[in-house]
């Protein structure tokens, strides 16, 4: 919204800079309304109010109506739909849980591997190069030898 920070009451009013409901510290004032304005701030205030009965605004939730049991099947239909997301981006990722700790696995076998092409791709092959920058050394060597007779 317009200048207001979501989950403000979680922020610290002066030092130490720290947000009570991410459990950051930050060096400054300014910094810490840069993490006020961050995703995962804003998904935790959200959730520390919800349990805490309050709204965005900070303002009591208004009690549940009573209609019948409605809104409660829309929340289940909510919360199903929610898992089901939760449940279809984990089989999105390919990697079957979607564990940071596989994730980070994969990624170092990647460039692991592609660090080894690089490698293989620096190496001469037998019989390629490197004996050709041997003989135009010892050409080079050759030549100074003579030159240095020379001046004799």
């Amino acid at each position: 919204g317009g200048g207001s920070v979501v989950g403000a009451e979680f922020l610290a009013k002066g030092p130490p800079w720290d947000c009570a409901c991410c459990k950051v510290k930050c060096t400054s004032a300014e910094t810490l309304m840069g993490h006020a304005g961050g995703k995962k701030h804003k998904s935790k205030s959200r959730t520390a109010l919800a349990a805490m009965g309050k709204g965005l605004d900070g303002q009591p939730l208004p009690p549940p109506k009573d209609d019948g049991g409605k809104e409660e099947e829309a929340t289940k239909v909510a919360e199903a739909g929610v898992e089901f997301a939760a449940v279809k981006k984990r089989s999105d990722d390919g990697d079957g849980d979607g564990s940071d700790s596989e994730k980070r696995a994969k990624k170092d076998k990647k460039k692991r591997e592609k660090r080894e092409k690089r490698e293989k791709e620096r190496e001469p092959a037998a019989g390629d190069a490197e004996p050709a920058k041997k003989a135009k050394r010892e050409d080079k060597d050759g030549k100074e030898k003579r030159a240095k007779k020379e001046k004799k």
